[in-house]
């Protein structure tokens, strides 16, 4: 009796074995297999820190961090044209079942059609053997072989493993927040912001979700239907379902509030929002959780060269001072001998803090050296007297409460004015005002300019008569609006792939806009982009609130 429980207790530690090691690849856990395998697709860095190493074109050796897999493949891991080149799906939900030109859905109608209109099966699914093999060699489960611009990566078998796993389980189920006729999109707003900019924000938004499920009828007929041809396009069709996230409190304790909303309603994406403040709370919280934000309305986003989950209109205040710092060097250069130098004064706020970081970031790029910060504080005239006495170029980042100071020592000073930076964020109208019209006084201006602007948004204006939406911030509707159009084409492109990290693939895929956003020149995301529009306007503040003198569009 005793033999036979000591042999139940061996088979016990021998299946509990099994399962501890269920998922191990060379001693990893299938949580660090998919940190360590994501690592080597997206940056091209081995297990040890070490570049991957490849050959390509048959015999050109190169490194791993120059030809990365998500380089061609997307982070998404579904493919792209470039040129001539197609990359194919390389995620798990693709490789591991057949190729062909047709979807599953479509198949089973080949049979309505000619034979010679039937697509083929282009190569059988991978199973992982196949797939190292592939990686290894360039030869797919069918024996094609593969572009030569592909390249052949150098792997030993732990490390080929780990890159197999990950691609295995890379997007292999659809992302949170869509289901079989829905599609959940968040947004996010805080106490403390303008009520008339929220409620224009949220009306447009509403709308939008209106106009989309109302087509829903005649979608969904389609996608049952519609022409075998088509099919996927149509049964790509989702309704929309808006979800408010209303955050209260101090800021430290927006991301608890953040929790709690995602976890009871994870959407597929945030859409439009709009808190005061800066945007680092909700940016933060949406890489922690890689949820796309697309497009807040904020003047206040996160600067960051890594993080990747959130798609912002612009730089905001940041960019408009480093614009006019760009435009500063290249229009004067170093500054001339006498009083030399440049400054800059700020009040206490983050507007302020960002736009002196934006200047101090151009001036290390462009002449590697920082421009100091004059702090305003009880900002009387003989501050300013000071300032105007001792300094060249002024850049002068306050709100429009703090310029009354500045404007009666302009009134009234009869020597020679240094050149004076403002922008239009921040001080707004009050840059207008009669002192700040003189030659040397420029602003940073974001947006088209104003006859052209008149132009582009007239029809976002019909557009919210039609649906009987009166504002006074008709930029935040047209913010909102282009975000709603945005989103239409992009889960078009997308079709029934509905993976978050997709769909920021596909909008870095589209063309260049210029036509449906009405407030910008112009707006472009790519590869790793995250800001749109990439410049501003410098111009010379002329009365009446029009602009003089005005620069070509600035890229910062």
């Amino acid at each position: 009796m005793s033999w036979i429980r000591l042999s139940l207790i061996f088979l016990l530690l021998c299946l509990y074995h099994s399962v501890g090691m269920c998922g191990m690849v060379c001693g990893h856990a299938p949580e660090e297999i998919e940190r360590l395998g994501e690592r080597m697709y997206r940056e091209g860095i081995l297990p040890d820190g070490s570049p991957m190493k490849a050959v390509i074109q048959g015999d050109i050796e190169v490194d791993g961090t120059m030809f990365s897999c998500a380089s061609c493949h997307l982070r998404s891991g579904l493919g792209t044209l470039e040129g001539t080149v197609v990359s194919r799906p390389v995620n798990g939900a693709k490789l591991y079942r057949p190729y062909s030109l047709a979807s599953p859905e479509v198949k089973p109608k080949w049979r309505r059609v000619p034979g010679w209109m039937q697509w083929t099966t282009e190569r059988p699914a991978y199973d992982d053997d196949s797939l190292a093999m592939a990686i290894w060699t360039g030869i797919d489960p069918a024996g094609h072989r593969l572009n030569p611009v592909m390249p052949r990566y150098n792997l030993d078998d732990c490390d080929m493993e780990i890159l197999v796993q990950y691609l295995k389980h890379l997007n292999v189920d659809y992302s949170p927040g869509v289901n079989a006729t829905t599609m959940i999109l968040a947004t996010v707003f805080s106490d403390g912001v303008d009520k008339e900019k929220l409620d224009t924000m949220l009306k447009v938004l509403e709308a939008i979700v209106h106009d989309r499920n109302t087509q829903g009828r005649q979608q969904e007929a389609r996608a049952k239907g519609g022409p075998f041809f088509r099919q996927r396009r149509y049964s790509a069709y989702r309704r929309f379902r808006l979800v408010k996230w209303h955050l209260t409190g101090p800021r430290e304790k927006w991301e608890q509030q953040l929790e709690r909303y995602y976890a009871q309603d994870k959407p597929f994406a945030l859409v439009a929002g709009m808190v005061k403040g800066t945007w680092e709370p909700v940016h933060r919280f949406c890489e922690k959780n890689r949820l796309p934000a697309i497009l807040p309305i904020t003047d206040l986003p996160v600067i960051s060269k890594r993080d990747w989950y959130t798609l912002y209109f612009s730089k905001g205040i940041y960019q408009e001072a480093a614009a006019a710092a760009r435009w500063e060097i290249r229009k004067h250069g170093q500054p001339e001998h006498g009083k030399g130098r440049e400054v800059q004064v700020v009040f206490k706020g983050s507007s302020a803090i960002a736009a002196a970081k934006g200047v101090d970031d151009t001036y290390q790029l462009l002449l590697h050296r920082e421009v100091p910060v004059l702090y305003l504080e009880q900002g009387d005239q003989s501050f300013w007297r000071h300032v105007f006495e001792s300094y060249d170029v002024v850049f002068v980042w306050l709100e429009q409460q703090d310029m009354e100071t500045l404007a009666k020592v302009m009134e009234t000073w009869h020597g020679p004015l240094p050149r004076l930076y403002l922008s239009y964020t921040l001080s707004g109208d009050a840059a207008f005002d009669s002192p700040f019209t003189r030659e040397g006084v420029r602003i940073a201006y974001p947006y088209r300019l104003p006859a052209k602007e008149r132009i582009y948004i007239a029809p976002v204006v019909n557009w919210l008569k039609v649906r009987k939406i009166s504002t006074s911030y008709p930029r935040v509707a047209a913010k909102v609006y282009y975000i709603g159009w945005l989103l239409t084409g992009v889960l078009r492109m997308m079709s029934t792939d509905f993976y978050r990290d997709y769909l920021l693939d596909v909008i870095d895929m589209m063309n260049d806009e210029v036509y449906a956003l009405a407030v910008y020149p112009r707006m472009s995301f790519g590869p790793g982009q995250r800001y749109g529009v990439k410049g501003c306007y410098v111009c010379r503040p002329a009365p009446g609130g029009k602009l003089a003198d005005c620069s070509q569009w600035v890229i910062h």
